[in-house]
């Protein structure tokens, strides 16, 4: 009986130095060897103070200002280069019927199937002003709000960054640079286009 004892006395004792063992505590490591679980934090991003947010935003809206003026400034070089130049088909036929609404004149050469909405806007800068140029001048001011309207909407889709990198690329895009003196939809319908977009 004792030597029976003895022996369950031993496997106690084994088992309990294996669980021991198993937990890391029946044997001495190396300090170098423990693992210490290292916490997961995620990093504080420090706020910036309200000067530097008020001096990076001058900064953008400076940027927004000069890319306007630069993009003014090109197309108004244009107007007063090509502010003579002979209309096209597509252009004689909503001169026709602006003018037709305005001064009733005869409706020769316009076509049915057109729109009405472009020859009623310019109905109504004729019968403000009475001149093709400034409806020219006009269509400058339209392709200018294209450039700003395209920084607003990259501003909101994306940040700032992007939307004045995308009104720069518009500001110089040979298309629309080159239908800012022509009457048609080429200007006046991105603009109300990226006008719906933004609001």
């Amino acid at each position: 009986e004792k030597e029976e004892q003895i022996i369950e006395d031993s496997n106690v004792s084994i088992e309990s130095m294996m669980g021991l063992h198993g937990l890391g505590l029946g044997t001495r490591r190396k300090p170098s060897e423990i693992k210490i679980p290292k916490c997961q934090l995620k990093p504080v991003r420090k706020k910036q103070s309200p000067k530097k947010q008020t001096s990076k935003t001058n900064k953008y809206i400076i940027f927004l200002i000069l890319l306007l003026i630069f993009a003014f400034s090109i197309r108004l070089y244009f107007f007063f280069d090509y502010s003579t130049q002979t209309v096209w088909w597509d252009e004689a036929e909503h001169l026709v019927m602006a003018k037709h609404i305005v001064f009733d004149t005869p409706l020769t050469g316009w076509n049915p199937t057109r729109e009405i909405i472009i020859p009623l806007i310019f109905a109504f800068f004729f019968k403000l002003f009475n001149s093709e140029i400034f409806i020219r001048f006009i269509q400058v001011l339209f392709s200018t709000g294209i450039v700003f309207l395209t920084y607003l909407v990259g501003k909101e889709i994306f940040n700032k960054t992007t939307g004045l990198i995308a009104a720069f690329l518009m500001s110089v895009f040979y298309l629309n640079l080159f239908f800012t003196l022509r009457f048609g939809l080429e200007i006046i319908a991105p603009f109300f286009a990226l006008l719906t977009v933004y609001f």
